[in-house]
């Protein structure tokens, strides 16, 4: 067969089909072994000929076998010298090796090596051959995941060879790619761009200094935030696997990771999309104002509106005559009362209808119209998830890019503002001293994180759709740059509006700053009110708002799907719909409480102790298990398949020695400076607070609790495990052991080293029989 007529490198897709090539290297070591041997002899001359591909006194010329795996039928392709010019097609169906056993009659046919042709389409494989009828039983190969088509060639060289026939692999299990390359990189800058550079950046920006904090910020960025940003990508790539599947190549004990992001993806999915169906409220909100042209919370004349609201002019009346300007709660003196805005008003007693509720132990009934809006979000979720990447690609084109219009707008809008000058000012002027602060560095490393967004899975889910030769590293290198742009840019519109917000209402800017929903659904609504065109902005304000949040919901529920998609593929890849329409509906169930008259109380529990402390712990294992395991070295050198080149010293540095340090001083600074739990002036319960430990420890005992099944399940030595299951190889030959653990696991169609039920049957021992995998423990020694 001419070598030249397809790609054959490690762990290398077709283009546009999932079927694995992959290439024995030339760098074998004379003590180890080759052989797949399923010990019987099919012609009856004493050779263990069936599946037999290399052994340790065959040392490889030029290039070696090679194999062709196709869900679960392999062809085996050699070289002359090592098969003599024949290549063997064998079925290694379970039934199939079972008849073997009993019968010592194989299913496969032998192939003249140098006759054969492959060509290759959208969906298939075609092998050409001349058949060779040695055997009758060598003719036998039906199987239902591979279809063979006898015919006559209607080309010339078939005429002349009327024994020409085809082979069609079809591949049932084929693993999607993005339509475009942009269609990931959009998918990539929506997940890293949410909420959180619109309502956090810029507080915590002026917080820490102004433009000093831009300083650790960078810091934090290059050799922290960007380094773990461009592991996650290039592992899911290289491997084309999810949060799950991925540690069976990496360090299988640690699987237990999967798992535990798929919770913490559930309950970011619990309360973001929520967050989304609040933006929807206001959005339906805007468009009704269209009518009369007013806006609802621009008046205090509203049946929500209790006696403590004033409108921004009586505000402003009241500030100036009051001698507590330095106060951000504003006091009438004619009545004593503590004065509210409209806007407040509106988003805590009419769309959240807080009031009706004393806190988390009483919260109250659902509310229909959150409800229908988070129908609505899970919908479309769901459309936008349904079909995988075919249909993400799609939705990222708006998703991703309307922000980018709607913050250049307020940007133009922003800036000419009375005030946004003062505002700007206050973003940007430094503040040096600052910098010696060490709180101002833990808020930097943990801004930079959570807005990035490793440890969710997402951009291992995303990459791993992403062809083989793709450069990861641009990739990595151009979406994190627009994610903190974005930021910075966000900065200057916040900056504006509090100016602005500042200037009419007579007040200090930093008396008017502040981050979260209330920066959001409160000061912006505000500001909007106040502006000619305000209908207008507030309906690209609030349908930005939605796209934002959108494309992160996309990426955290992608993750989740991906990697039990990936690790049980014959029972939920087949029927993504399904699933995909089953998670989404079993999640909106879930989510329900949180729209209920305190349901912000649950929120803000799900978001501290949901996420926020869960996913630092889970990166930081994460982190220690592939750099340290499994190694940066093996890291470096499957980048380099990919991409060309190795990553320089800085990058394995980064990944060997800053990367741990930098989560851990993540993660220990979140626990030394934690404060009591709390949503403006209430402060939960203590019952409440054990709940929400338990709700982040259901996440992190995932991994030792996975751990110890593993180890329990594996019917190996105790050192043989320890090996296995953190992923650690001899220092020699590397390269060629790897590859060759990843060939047997497809020749044989074994589940590797992971006992999953990889065929979704629910019978995870019965994928693979005691017998053939006591074999390939003694033939492989020490190289698994």
């Amino acid at each position: 067969m001419n070598n030249d007529q397809y790609s054959a490198t490690k762990h290398q897709h077709f283009p546009d089909a999932n079927i694995k090539i992959t290439k024995e290297t030339n760098k074998y070591s004379n003590e180890k072994q080759r052989i797949i041997n399923d010990n019987d002899d099919d012609d009856g001359d004493d050779n263990q000929d069936s599946g037999q591909l290399l052994s340790s006194n065959l040392q490889p010329k030029s290039n070696v076998c090679k194999s062709i795996s196709c869900t679960t039928e392999l062809l085996y392709v050699c070289p002359k010298e090592k098969m003599d010019d024949e290549m063997i097609i064998t079925n290694h169906n379970k039934q199939q090796q079972q008849q073997s056993s009993n019968n010592h009659s194989g299913s496969k046919m032998i192939i003249s090596n140098s006759s054969a042709s492959l060509l290759k389409s959208k969906n298939h494989l075609h092998l050409y051959y001349h058949h060779q009828n040695n055997n009758n039983n060598n003719n036998k190969h039906g199987h239902h995941n591979m279809k063979k088509k006898h015919h006559t060639s209607t080309s010339s060289s078939s005429s002349n060879n009327p024994h020409l026939h085809q082979i069609w692999i079809e591949n049932k299990n084929e693993r999607e790619h993005w339509d475009k390359k942009i269609e990931f990189l959009l998918a990539v800058i929506g997940f890293a761009v949410d909420l959180g550079n619109v309502w956090r950046f810029p507080y915590i920006c002026y917080r820490n200094g102004g433009g000093a904090f831009l300083i650790p910020y960078c810091i934090m960025l290059i050799f922290g935030g960007l380094p773990l940003f461009y592991l996650e990508l290039a592992l899911g790539q290289y491997y084309s696997s999810g949060c799950l599947t991925v540690w069976k190549h990496l360090c299988p004990i640690m699987k237990g990771l999967g798992y535990a992001i798929c919770i913490i993806d559930i309950y970011m999915a619990m309360y973001y999309n929520t967050i989304i169906a609040w933006a929807l409220y206001y959005f339906f909100i805007s468009i009704g104002s269209l009518i009369n042209m007013e806006l609802p919370w621009q008046n205090c004349n509203n049946e929500w509106n209790t006696p403590m609201c004033r409108t921004m002019q009586h505000r402003r009346l009241v500030e100036s005559s009051s001698s507590s300007s330095g106060n951000n709660n504003m006091t009438d003196p004619k009545t004593n009362l503590t004065l509210v805005s409209p806007a407040h008003e509106y988003f805590f007693n009419h769309v959240l209808h807080i009031d009706a509720s004393s806190g988390i132990d009483s919260l109250g009934t659902i509310r229909p119209s959150l409800a229908i809006c988070l129908m609505i979000v899970f919908l479309v979720v769901y459309f936008s998830l349904w079909k995988g990447v075919k249909s993400t690609g799609k939705a990222v084109w708006v998703t991703a890019l309307f922000p980018y219009f709607v913050i250049f707008v307020l940007l133009i809008r922003g800036t000419t503002l009375d005030g946004a000058a003062d505002g700007i000012r206050f973003y940007l002027s430094p503040k040096w001293e600052h910098l010696y602060s060490i709180n101002v560095w833990i808020d930097a490393a943990t801004q930079i994180f959570f807005s990035l967004g490793p440890g969710f899975g997402t951009l291992m889910a995303l990459a791993s759709y992403n062809k083989f030769h793709n450069n990861c590293y641009r990739d990595a290198i151009i979406t994190s740059s627009i994610n903190c742009l974005t930021s910075f840019v966000a900065g200057f519109v916040t900056f504006s509006i509090l100016g602005y917000m500042a200037k009419k209402l007579n007040k200090d800017i930093e008396n008017v700053a502040t981050d979260g929903p209330g920066l959001v659904f409160i000061v912006y609504p505000e500001a909007i009110a106040t502006m000619y065109g305000s209908v207008f902005f507030s309906i690209i304000y609030f349908l930005m708002l939605i796209t934002l949040g959108l494309d992160s919901t996309f990426g955290g529920l992608e993750a989740m799907i991906t990697g039990l998609c990936d690790n049980y593929p014959n029972l939920l890849r087949r029927h993504r719909e399904i699933f995909v329409a089953i998670l989404i509906v079993f999640i909106y169930f879930c989510a329900l409480p949180t729209t209920t008259f305190g349901g912000n109380y649950l929120i803000t529990l799900l978001d501290t102790h949901g996420t926020a402390l869960s996913v630092l712990f889970v990166v930081f294992i994460e982190t220690m298990a592939i750099c340290w395991f499994y190694g940066t070295e093996k890291i470096s050198q499957q980048i380099n398949e990919m991409i060309g080149h190795k990553p320089n010293i800085f990058w394995r540095v980064c990944w060997m020695c800053v990367c741990p340090i930098f989560l851990g001083f993540i993660a220990f600074a979140s626990l030394i400076n934690k404060e009591p739990l709390k949503l403006g002036e209430y402060i939960y319960p203590e019952w409440s607070v054990n709940v929400g430990w338990i709700i982040t420890s259901s996440s992190l005992s995932c991994i030792p609790l996975y751990a110890i099944y593993h180890i329990i399940n594996k019917r190996k030595s105790v050192w043989r495990r320890i090996v296995t299951l953190f992923g650690m190889t001899k220092s020699t030959n590397e390269t060629t052991t790897t590859t060759t653990t990843t060939v047997v696991a497809e020749m044989t169609n074994f589940p590797d080293d992971d006992d999953d039920d990889d065929d979704g049957d629910g019978d995870d021992e019965d994928d693979f029989n005691g017998h053939q995998q006591q074999k390939l423990d003694n033939n492989l020694g020490d190289s698994v």
